[in-house]
């Protein structure tokens, strides 16, 4: 882990867009790159994201977050699509995501986690 956190840290520092969905958004924090930045997780795992990486600001239930070309997606199914038309979006535009959306037959607009959590 340590070395491939090293890696995500290089590509960051060169200007890369790094992301994680759902669980992955560990792996952001082991790298370091959660670190004074807004991320989110899935609502099951947010308290122990906090927990495990207090220099995170964790947000409950959003969807999608960017802070400083670091992007996490929460736990909604298929969140890893919403991940990737925000970064197809960020790097090819709009217009791409959008095409890139109808050809997947998905929604390019992310839906709050609470939908999906459990209530209480």
């Amino acid at each position: 882990m340590r070395e491939a956190g090293a890696w995500l840290r290089d590509q960051h520092a060169h200007g890369a867009l790094i992301g994680g969905s759902c669980a992955g958004v560990f792996v952001l924090g082991e790298a370091g790159l959660l670190n004074d930045r807004r991320c989110t997780t899935t609502w099951w795992l947010h308290e122990e994201l906090k927990h495990r990486f207090p220099g995170a600001d964790v947000v409950w239930g959003s969807a999608l977050l960017e802070d400083d070309r670091v992007i996490s997606a929460g736990g909604r199914p298929l969140s890893w699509i919403d991940l990737a038309l925000h970064m197809i979006s960020r790097l090819a535009g709009p217009q791409a995501a959008r095409i890139a959306a109808d050809f997947a037959v998905v929604d390019n607009t992310p839906l709050q986690q609470s939908l999906y959590a459990p209530k209480g």
